[in-house]
């Protein structure tokens, strides 16, 4: 069953090739990956033309809002057709951010309204994950929520929960995102929360936990958990105590470290602190609070290794301040869609 971390990958990576084939798509190398790409899963292909359709339907769609995005278009551009998935090809490929394209022409053009339009009505579509959760956050919003033995969750922008308490159990599942929880301790019926990486049981806590594509993390802000790594590379049972978390890949070891307890969840006060991690993961972050698209078109950017507090309610602001102090570009091509690239 594909997981809801991995159709978010597909739908960024499609909305990806979206604009590179808009620039290139004449280039038969480009097409070439591009086909490769929608072979390389079996819902790439389907995702893509889900994409695609969007992308016709804008372009066909009145422009009842075009005062909000025509200063971005250049006159004289017409929409091209986007290719359609043919039977093929197997192979291993770059992802689209890390294909050649340069901010010319198209970039500044009408495409770029129409191309920013179709990602965010594909990059919206939750509709399979609503059909699991129980409880669900927007773009840039929080949600409280409090469970019926009394215990409270706070879920950060766009996460997403299922709950199911039954059997003297009380088990929640992390869809997708980070969540925070207070616990009501209850030794007779034990509260855990479970990833695909991970399952943490309360030993009497407050506690966070997120999970990405290929990893999950939790961190204790008061009390201790018990852990259990269900990763493809092991099977390990440990307990946390306040002031400490682990971080459980798809592959490799379980890596524990001390954080300050003070500096768990700091999302819940609109605050990022980041230590030595890449440009990129904290752009990742960004997307969760940006009312839009953020297209990542900066290799060397995006291995920079930052440390820094960020402010995650201006998230426009952040970005730009980021790329700024790294010499990057952040490129507003409609109200809806954000491009960076390397300066």
């Amino acid at each position: 069953m594909t997981s809801p971390t991995e159709r978010e990958q597909a739908e960024n990576e499609a909305a990806e090739w979206l604009l590179v084939l808009a620039e290139h798509l004449d280039d038969e190398i480009v097409r070439e990956r591009f086909e490769l790409w929608c072979h390389k899963t079996s819902f790439n292909a389907e995702i893509w033309e889900r994409t695609r359709r969007a992308y016709d339907l804008v372009g066909r769609a009145p422009a009842e809002h075009q005062e909000h995005w025509s200063s971005y278009a250049t006159e004289g551009r017409t929409k091209r057709a986007l290719p359609t998935v043919r039977p093929g090809k197997q192979g291993v490929i770059p992802p689209p951010s890390r294909l050649p394209i340069k901010p010319r022409g198209v970039w500044i053009g009408a495409l770029c309204a129409v191309c920013s339009l179709a990602a965010v009505v594909v990059l919206s579509t939750d509709l399979p994950l609503r059909l699991q959760a129980d409880a669900m956050s927007g773009t840039g919003q929080t949600r409280d929520i409090t469970l019926a033995d009394g215990s409270k969750v706070m879920l950060a922008p766009r996460s997403a929960i299922a709950f199911a308490f039954r059997n003297g159990r009380r088990d929640v599942r992390l869809l997708r995102g980070e969540a925070f929880f207070e616990v009501v301790h209850n030794a007779e019926h034990p509260f855990s929360v479970a990833t695909d990486h991970m399952t943490v049981t309360d030993v009497g806590t407050a506690f966070d936990v997120a999970r990405n594509t290929d990893s999950a993390l939790v961190s204790v802000e008061q009390g201790k958990v018990n852990v259990r790594s269900v990763s493809a590379a092991s099977s390990v049972s440990f307990d946390l105590e306040a002031g400490e978390a682990a971080h459980v890949p798809d592959m490799g070891i379980v890596a524990h470290e001390h954080v300050d307890a003070t500096e768990v969840a700091t999302w819940r006060s609109g605050a990022l602190i980041v230590r030595d991690q890449s440009a990129e993961q904290v752009i990742n972050a960004l997307r969760n609070y940006y009312h839009g698209a953020v297209l990542l078109h900066a290799p060397v950017f995006a291995k920079r290794r930052v440390t820094g507090v960020f402010d995650l309610r201006h998230p426009e602001q952040t970005l730009r301040e980021l790329a700024v102090s790294h010499a990057a570009n952040v490129r507003r091509m409609s109200p809806w869609l954000l491009v960076v690239t390397d300066g």
